[in-house]
């Protein structure tokens, strides 16, 4: 059984040259144990020179060309006779860039290996351009698809070309614009840095250097290449065990997703959800119990109108790549009206990954999108290098025992959080160490004494005792959701800010009944007075993160609280 497939993939020059095309193959033939596919990239490769030079030396029978990509499987290959299809990629708006990605399959077992091999283009215009013809349909479940090639763009912002101004020739990233073209979540990103110009996807060509021509090799016709193994699937993958571990967030908590009010149907039907449980539950139980109901209902209108607008979304989704994919096939032959159509799905289809990132983009922090670069395959990708980041597999309790289980988790963490307030006597009583810095304090005047330090805590002032004694006031509610902000995570019940800013009008009567109904009876209730504690790693590299020292604590309050609390610090500013 095949566990793994190696690829190389790396840009050539001068392979049109009979002298060139020799030291390339020789350097190929190298290469142990032999990879799986060589996918090499050319300003303009020659059909016939390459056919000649390459079938007369080349140690493999499959050779695929196109006009500026070359996909070689050498002898040894575990995809060596497995060709299905090997196809050039023709665009029938823009037959500049016919060549430009070859897209082969092979069968291997029980497994489709699609690899896509694309040269893009240098200048940043064309490369924009070009990006935007793309269209990446999802792969089949027993296909693997590895994207490779000279994307001549940068997927880390750290080092994108865009942020680089001492070289006006440098062309700007369309990184973004790409990934919205891939209807697919792509499962890793890999990027090889050239050595000596370590800020560029590959090097410039200003002030070459000795350095650069011996990495480069004397003849400089090669570049160094991009070395990627992936793990096959096992043919009873389907079967196997996930390998144990804690629970994650999403099990306890299930968060509205806030675009939800961003349908204006939707924000128009929530008065008639929440006044209905109130209809049915006022004066038969608390006021809270009838507001925590009136919000459950609404979260549960909420994700049921999430789902469907999901499924519509991909619905549209199938149906445009349905109509381009028959239109594909027509290529050149397409009449105007089909070119119409082939427009139309295709504008839908960039319209619908806008959609999908503004909706992904609120979790994963980053700003808005416009219409040109869709960003929702790197939120994605952003959203799982987060999830991996602050998921935590198992704990250690301090003898180094290590657990899965839940309850033995929060026997540990309740330990943990005993042991930092807990003396150690080892180290003396830190009380009466600390004593001497509370002397001031208790040196100081009565609270009701005008000569008292101010500078020490004092009792409310008489405004502010009188004010929190008073109800409030449905200005103080109205100004109070007028401070929330948007996209911040809700507390258990998974409400976010966004309903009060969709209604403002109609919750800050409702929310000022509950107010004025806990502070006369001098109890939270159930709901705000909980709170999810998460705990998110430090910034601490090189940690054990298994040990809880390794991470901070956050609670995740009710907006509700949130709201009711800023109500309160407004009376005391």
């Amino acid at each position: 059984m095949i566990e793994s497939l190696t690829v190389l993939t790396f840009n050539v020059r001068s392979i049109k040259n009979a002298v060139n095309q020799v030291k390339i193959i020789r350097y190929l033939k190298t290469l142990r144990p032999a990879p799986a596919a060589i996918l090499l990239q050319e300003h303009h490769l020659s059909y016939n020179a390459l056919r000649e030079g390459f079938e007369s030396a080349w140690p493999g029978a499959c050779i695929r060309f196109a006009p500026h990509v070359l996909t070689l499987i050498p002898d040894g290959s575990p995809l060596a006779g497995r060709l299905l299809s090997s196809t050039p990629i023709v665009f029938a708006e823009a037959p500049q860039f016919d060549g430009r990605i070859l897209r082969s399959v092979f069968h291997l077992e029980e497994l489709d290996i699609e690899i896509i091999n694309m040269y893009a283009p240098v200048k940043g215009e064309e490369r924009r351009d070009f990006y935007g013809l793309l269209h990446f349909t999802a792969p089949g479940p027993k296909t693997l698809r590895i994207f490779a090639g000279d994307l001549n763009d940068c997927p880390d912002v750290s080092v994108d070309r865009v942020a680089i101004t001492d070289r006006a020739w440098t062309p700007v990233s369309h990184w973004q614009t790409l990934l919205s073209k891939i209807a697919f979540n792509p499962l890793d990103t890999i990027r090889q840095l050239h050595p000596i110009t370590p800020a560029f996807t590959r090097p410039h060509y200003l002030g070459r250097g000795e350095n650069e021509k011996s990495a480069r090799g004397r003849g400089s016709i090669i570049f160094l290449p991009v070395v990627a193994t992936f793990a096959l699937p096992t043919s009873n993958a389907a079967d196997a065990e996930p390998p144990p571990a804690l629970p994650t967030t999403s099990e306890f908590i299930s968060r509205l997703n806030p675009t939800v009010f961003n349908d204006q149907d939707f924000v128009d039907s929530i008065p008639g959800v929440v006044d209905e449980v109130y209809r049915r539950l006022e004066g038969t139980a608390p006021l809270g119990d009838v507001y925590d109901a009136a919000l459950r209902a609404v979260a549960a209108a909420g994700h049921a109108r999430y789902r469907s607008t999901r499924a519509d979304m991909r619905r549209l989704r199938a149906e445009n790549q349905s109509v381009m994919e028959a239109l594909e096939a027509r290529g050149e032959h397409m009449n105007e009206a089909e070119r119409d159509a082939y427009a139309l799905a295709k504008s839908q289809l960039d319209q619908l990954a806008v959609k999908e990132a503004q909706w992904l983009r609120i979790r994963a922090h980053v700003p808005s999108v416009d219409s040109r670069e869709g960003q929702s395959a790197s939120i994605r990708t952003r959203l799982n290098r987060r999830s991996r980041q602050t998921s935590i597999v198992s704990l250690e309790d301090v003898d180094g025992t290590e657990t899965v289980d839940m309850q033995e988790a929060l026997g540990i963490a309740s330990r943990h959080a005993q042991s930092l307030f807990t003396p150690d006597p080892a180290r003396g009583d830190p009380t009466n160490a600390r004593r001497p810095l509370l002397d001031p304090i208790r040196a100081a005047k009565c609270y009701d004494d005008d000569r008292s330090d101010p500078t020490f805590g004092r009792r409310l002032p008489l405004q502010a005792r009188v004010a929190l004694d008073e109800s409030f006031n449905l200005s103080e509610v109205e100004a109070a959701l007028k401070k929330t902000d948007s996209g911040r995570s809700p507390g258990p019940s998974g409400i976010p800010y966004e309903l009060f800013k969709a209604l403002p009008t109609y919750f800050a009567p409702k929310l000022l009944d509950l107010f004025n109904s806990i502070w006369e009876g001098g109890k939270m209730t159930a709901s705000l007075a909980e709170g999810l504690v998460r705990l998110l790693p430090k910034n601490k590299p090189g940690a054990n993160l298994k040990s809880l020292g390794a991470y901070r604590p956050i609670t995740l309050r009710e907006t509700t609280y949130k709201v009711l609390s800023k109500v309160l610090v407004a009376l005391l500013l």
